[in-house]
């Protein structure tokens, strides 16, 4: 039996996770770097084999839940794991000067969609606490796929890493005349 699972845009019960809040914080106000949409368009639906209807539909079914779990994540709701789950978020997953965070999907330990897990990779600015910037969506092999999926993955956080040194000193650049 495969260990896949179909995406879902089935709404969630939305409760504040007090956990979140106490080390993320509330932060209502998105930010993107530039690269941000074209990359989930890529992961997501550019993904497809070009003419698979089903593949595409799949694709911004995918889509869909990543935009909602970013959402959840802005009003404070993304959950913890339950009964060997994942959690929908790590935080940190890198320290720096502002650490690095991620969303994940799906967050069954055993189900992948296709051979994927999918992450949307944040950072918490302390300049501006109001805000979560939205640095990065990747896709990665499951484990059970690909030993080397950490590879993949830390490449990811690198990137969100620089793309937060990037945002910051632009964000700060805004700020003087």
């Amino acid at each position: 039996m495969s260990a896949e699972v179909e995406p879902s845009s089935e709404p969630t019960t939305e409760v504040e996770n007090q956990d979140w809040i106490a080390t993320v914080g509330h932060r209502p106000k998105p930010d993107f770097v530039p690269e941000f949409g074209a990359e989930l368009a890529e992961i997501t639906v550019g993904a497809c084999t070009p003419g698979n209807a089903s593949a595409v539909r799949v694709a911004k079914t995918i889509r869909a839940d990543l935009v909602a779990l970013m959402s959840r994540a802005h009003k404070g709701s993304v959950r913890r794991g339950q009964n060997g789950d994942l959690d929908e978020y790590e935080y940190p997953v890198s320290i720096d000067r502002d650490p690095i965070g991620e969303l994940r999907h799906p967050t069954d330990k055993e189900k992948h969609i296709g051979t994927w897990q999918y992450r949307i990779y944040f950072g918490a600015p302390s300049e501006d606490t109001d805000v979560l910037v939205w640095l990065l969506p990747g896709r990665k092999q499951s484990s059970k796929y690909d030993p080397n999926w950490f590879v993949v993955q830390n490449g990811h956080i690198a990137s969100a890493k620089d793309r937060m040194a990037r945002w910051r000193t632009e964000w700060a650049a805004r700020r003087f005349p």
